[in-house]
């Protein structure tokens, strides 16, 4: 199973579609497909940029 790595920790390779969690100022927390922009230093994530949080998305099923 996956786990969630801390954006202090470690950031996801360049332009990689992850599962990320975002905080808002009064600490609500959501989770939203997103990717971590290397040349912008920037997360894309739409409203909340604020991700404190992500992880790896599974491979998708075979069909």
């Amino acid at each position: 199973m996956n786990e969630w790595i801390l954006t202090r920790d470690r950031l996801p390779e360049d332009e990689r579609r992850v599962l990320c969690c975002t905080q808002t100022q009064s600490g609500r927390k959501n989770l939203v497909l997103g990717y971590y922009c290397q040349h912008l230093e920037m997360w894309a994530t739409g409203m909340n940029r604020n991700v404190i949080a992500w992880m790896e998305l599974p491979d998708p099923p075979e069909v």
